[in-house]
């Protein structure tokens, strides 16, 4: 059987496509079993959501599906973990809150 030229970067382009959308798997997880998001850098996952859409369009108008593999995979894993990020601020926010609540009655009492 003779594989061509062709076939062979098509399953390069596949297979690179699929590790990329492999390798943000594990900080997804960890991000969402852990809520721990203070070592991620908000300016990083934004531009990954911007250069993800933009490729995402790229490669829907010349129908390419490695980077649709890739970069598809790439923009829900960064909208995951941003939800993460935004559901951390709001809950550090509302603690935040409940802490100065609760020291507010124990001021007066000194």
């Amino acid at each position: 059987m003779y594989i061509s030229m062709s076939q062979i970067i098509d399953i390069l382009g596949l297979s690179g496509s699929i590790l990329v959308s492999v390798s943000f798997l594990p900080q997804t997880y960890k991000t969402i079993m852990t809520d721990d998001i203070k070592d991620i850098s908000l300016l990083f996952m934004l531009l990954n959501v911007i250069s993800a859409s933009l490729m995402c369009v790229y490669g829907i108008y010349y129908n390419i599906v490695p980077i649709l593999i890739s970069n598809g995979s790439v923009l829900i894993n960064c909208l995951i973990i941003l939800i993460c990020m935004q559901r951390a601020s709001i809950n550090d926010v509302s603690n935040e809150n409940v802490n100065t609540i609760s020291l507010s009655p124990s001021k007066r009492e000194i």
